[in-house]
């Protein structure tokens, strides 16, 4: 429950910094650490025979995103895609209160 909840919110981290074009020398950490963490998820679902992950491939190019941003590369997309991130980290962070593992 409460790793759920960790991971929801470092999405909104990162939507929060797709947002707001926040570049400074952590991003490009944090942009790193979302890479793997999609990286992983596509990994681990394909391992158990679920191909499609969606919530994967969005930290994936969130990931790339915030890399793109701690080099000075922005673009209007990556408002919208931060977005995205941030309703899947409220969707992780609710998700995490409703189940009783």
């Amino acid at each position: 429950m409460l790793g759920l909840l960790i991971l929801g919110l470092i999405d909104i981290i990162a939507g929060i910094l797709l947002i707001f074009n926040i570049s400074n020398s952590i991003v490009f950490f944090i942009g790193i650490f979302i890479l793997l963490k999609g990286i992983w998820s596509i990994i681990t679902g394909a391992s158990a025979g679920f191909y499609f992950d969606i919530p994967g491939l969005l930290d994936l190019a969130g990931g790339l995103l915030i890399i793109l941003i701690a080099f000075g590369i922005f673009s209007e997309v990556f408002v919208y895609f931060g977005l995205i991130l941030i309703i899947k980290g409220l969707y992780s962070g609710v998700f995490s209160f409703i189940s009783h593992d």
